[in-house]
């Protein structure tokens, strides 16, 4: 609620569902102005990684096999 982007009066709706990877997070937020709907969603991601980290919770990564596609 605190993002400079957001637009104050509209609600926002947060949703999480777990999956293999990790629990994926979905906000539904409106910005003031749609051109700054990229800068809100990267003030929102990095806030977000910020917040994780200081609660000792580390990303999940992908193994690097998977990325290179060299599966054995």
């Amino acid at each position: 609620m605190t993002s400079p982007y957001l637009k104050s009066r509209r609600p926002v709706l947060v949703t999480a569902a777990e999956k293999p990877w990790g629990t994926h997070y979905r906000l539904k937020a409106y910005v003031i102005d749609c051109r700054d709907q990229f800068k809100l969603i990267t003030d929102l991601t990095i806030r977000g990684k910020a917040l994780l980290t200081q609660l000792g919770i580390e990303p999940a990564t992908v193994p690097p096999a998977i990325i290179t596609g060299k599966i054995s």
